[in-house]
């Protein structure tokens, strides 16, 4: 409230300060990833023939979020 007052929209831009913050300083630490496509298709190349596409679908999910 110090920087933004009690003015309306002032919460929604502390918060979206706060939100790129953090962002930026998790983007160092993060590898920088050119083809994620490509990436996921060679992560869940054992499972072709495996699983159905939707399955393919979750655990793609399951492995990018991690």
């Amino acid at each position: 409230m110090r920087k933004y007052g009690f003015s309306k929209g002032s919460i929604k831009k502390a918060s979206e300060e706060a939100i790129n913050d953090w962002v930026e300083t998790q983007a160092n630490d993060m590898p920088k990833v050119h083809d994620p496509i490509a990436l996921l298709d060679g992560m869940l190349k054992h499972l072709k023939g495996k699983m159905t596409s939707v399955e393919l679908q979750h655990e793609a999910r399951r492995l990018w979020t991690k």
